[in-house]
Formats: structure tokens, sequence, C-alpha cells
């Protein structure tokens, strides 16, 4: 638990922001496996969901990689903030 509960708070949002684009990156590979097991896909519906996958796949790699790392510095720095301020 951080010093600056603030940053536990932000943690939060970007779990619950995480849980959602796996869940919708989910939801994308869902339809797209429904229209690939139609009689007659549309190509079209499975590139449009294919694109949407990706996006999400690229955003909650930014929010994991980059985001989620530049917030544990932060929290992590609380500590000392506060010492200093003593």
């Amino acid at each position: 638990m951080a010093v600056d509960k603030r940053t536990d708070q932000l943690m939060a949002h970007l779990e619950s922001m995480i849980q959602i684009l796996e869940d919708m990156d989910q939801d994308m590979q869902s339809r797209i496996d429904d229209e690939n097991g139609c009689e007659n896909p549309n190509k079209q519906r499975i590139i449009f969901y294919e694109s949407q996958k990706k996006r999400l796949v690229n955003l909650h790699e930014i929010l994991e990689d980059d985001v989620l790392t530049v917030l544990i510095g932060i929290r992590n720095l609380s500590g000392p903030i506060e010492y200093f301020e003593k």
C-alpha cells in the first residue's frame, strides 16, 4: 500500500481498465469465431473485428507495459517523499 492513497486509487482504476480491455478482447474473438463458424462468413466483418481486436491489444500493452510501470514508480517514490517532508 502506498503512502499517498491516490496512487492506490489510480492502480485500482488501471486494473479495472485492463480487465475491461481483456473482456472486450474476448468479445471480439468470440465474434470472429462466430463469423468464421457461419456457412458463408462475411470477410469484411472478420477484418473489422480483427482490427478492433488489434487496437484493444495495443492499448492493453500500453497500459500494462508503460502506464503501469510509471505508476508503480510513482507509488514507490511516495514513501521517500513523505520522509523528506518530515
